[in-house]
C-alpha cells in the first residue's frame, strides 16, 4: 500500500510539472519578448538564486560553470582594494579554463595607450567579466570617467562587484545596453578613448555611430583584429583607407591562448580629411577685369604702378610706322 501511494504521488507530481512546463512554453512562444532576452533573464534569475543560497549556506552549495566559480573565488579569497591581485587571479583562472577575458598580453597594449593618451571620457563596448574594465580604471586620471556596457545582466553584475571590490567603482558607469542602442550622453563628450570588444560584426556600425563625438587624436582599440579579421573587414577597410584614421595592427596572441596568434587594431582619429586650398587665378574670376585703357593713370598709381600710360597719339604713330608699303597699297 505504501509503495502504491508513493507511485501515485510521483505520477501526480510529474503530471503537474509537465503541465507547468507546457504552460511556460506556450507563454514563451506567444510572448513578444525576443527569445534571447528571455534566455538571459532566466540565466540571471538562476544565477541570483544560486548566489543567494551560497551566501546563506556556503558549505552546502557551489556555483555552476567556470565563470561563476571564478567570481565566487575572487570574492572569497582576494582582499578588498587590490585590483592587481584580482587580475592575477583572473589570469590564473583564464589560463586554466580558457576563458574569454582580455589577458595580460593585451592588457599591456591597453595600458600603454591609456598612459600615452591620458583620456578623460572613455567608452567600452563589451564588459564580460570586467578584466579590461579593471585595467582601464587603474590607468585613468582622477577626473576621468568610463562607461562600459554589455547586454548580459549576469556579466554586468559580476564586473560591477569585482570593480567595487577593487575600489574603482566611482569612476565607472555600468550600463546594460546593446551597442546599436547606446547614445553618448552630452556630459561624456568629446570621447577620447574607445575600446571595442563586443561582436566583431558590429565594429563598423559602432564606429560610425560614435565618430561624430570623437575628439581629434582619440584612440580606438579594436580587439581580436587578427583572429576574427574576416568578421570585421568593413571596419578594417574603413579605419585603414578612409583617411580619417592613422591605423595599425599590433600583433599579439589570443586571450589566455599564447600559442594562437591574434592582434589589436590601434586607430588614431585625425578628423575629417582636409582639402587643399587653392588661390583663385584672376583669369578664372566670374567677372573679367576691365581693360587697361579704361583705367586712368591715378587708378594705376594707387595700385602701386608708376609706369605712365601711352597716349592715343603715340598709338597712332606706332601703327603708322608699323605699316609696310605693301600693306598701304592694299
Amino acid at each position: 500500500f505504501f509503495r502504491e501511494f508513493c507511485l501515485s504521488q510521483r505520477k501526480q507530481e510529474m503530471a503537474s510539472r509537465t503541465a507547468n512546463w507546457r504552460g511556460l512554453t506556450s507563454r514563451i512562444t506567444s510572448s513578444t519578448i525576443p527569445s534571447d532576452e528571455l534566455r538571459r533573464a532566466i540565466q540571471f534569475t538562476a544565477f541570483s538564486k544560486r548566489l543567494e543560497k551560497i551566501r546563506r549556506y556556503p558549505d552546502r552549495f557551489e556555483m555552476f560553470g567556470k565563470y561563476d566559480n571564478m567570481y565566487l573565488k575572487i570574492i572569497r579569497d582576494v582582499s578588498d582594494g587590490d585590483p592587481k591581485a584580482i587580475l592575477r587571479y583572473m589570469d590564473e583562472e583564464g589560463l586554466e579554463n580558457k576563458m574569454m577575458t582580455l589577458g595580460y598580453l593585451k592588457a599591456k597594449i591597453l595600458t600603454l595607450h591609456l598612459q600615452e593618451r591620458r583620456p578623460r571620457n572613455l567608452i567600452e563596448y563589451g564588459t564580460y567579466a570586467g578584466y579590461s574594465t579593471l585595467v582601464t580604471a587603474m590607468n585613468m586620471l582622477p577626473g576621468a570617467h568610463l562607461i562600459t556596457m554589455d547586454y548580459d545582466s549576469r556579466f554586468l553584475f559580476v564586473a560591477r562587484e569585482l570593480v567595487a571590490k577593487a575600489g574603482l567603482d566611482e569612476q565607472v558607469t555600468f550600463l546594460r545596453s546593446y551597442s546599436q542602442e547606446f547614445v553618448v550622453p552630452d556630459t561624456h563628450t568629446p570621447v577620447d578613448f574607445v575600446f571595442l570588444d563586443h561582436a566583431p560584426e558590429a565594429y563598423y556600425f559602432t564606429l560610425k555611430q560614435i565618430e561624430p563625438f570623437l575628439s581629434e587624436g582619440a584612440v580606438i582599440l579594436g580587439n581580436s583584429a587578427g583572429f576574427l579579421a574576416d568578421k570585421m573587414l568593413d571596419y578594417l577597410k574603413y579605419v585603414r583607407g578612409s583617411g580619417k584614421f592613422q591605423s595599425t595592427l599590433v600583433p599579439t596572441s589570443r586571450s589566455h591562448r599564447p600559442t594562437e596568434p591574434d592582434g589589436m587594431e590601434v586607430s588614431i582619429y585625425r578628423g575629417l580629411p582636409r582639402l587643399p586650398v587653392y588661390r583663385q587665378h584672376p583669369a578664372l574670376s566670374p567677372s573679367p577685369p576691365p581693360s587697361i585703357h579704361a583705367r586712368t593713370a591715378p587708378e594705376l598709381s594707387e595700385g602701386g604702378s608708376s609706369v605712365p600710360l601711352p597716349s592715343a597719339d603715340a598709338d597712332s604713330k606706332t601703327t603708322e610706322t608699323s605699316q609696310t608699303p605693301e600693306s598701304g597699297n592694299r
